[in-house]
């Protein structure tokens, strides 16, 4: 089982070292969503950039268990606010 606590700490840590956003959420969402545009916009013209967008999102948060373990970040610093 992933340790979803133990997660969301290397995310934030990883976050802190690299110097990205910790406190916005609102930006956080934005940049998210950029991304995922991106990406859907590749697929949809069928360019051959669609796999590297697509990389770009699950690299940026290490893989797809971190992204579960990422929206509970996300959640945590909501509720603090």
């Amino acid at each position: 089982m992933v340790d979803l606590k133990k997660l969301q700490k290397e995310i934030y840590q990883n976050k802190v070292d690299k110097g990205f956003n910790v406190t916005d959420v609102n930006k956080e969402f934005c940049l998210t969503y950029g991304e995922v545009a991106e990406a859907y916009e590749a697929w949809r013209k069928k360019k051959d950039n669609f796999s590297d967008k697509l990389h770009v999102i699950i690299l940026k948060e290490k893989n797809m268990h971190l992204l579960r373990a990422y929206s509970y970040f996300i959640i945590n610093v909501i509720e603090k606010q």
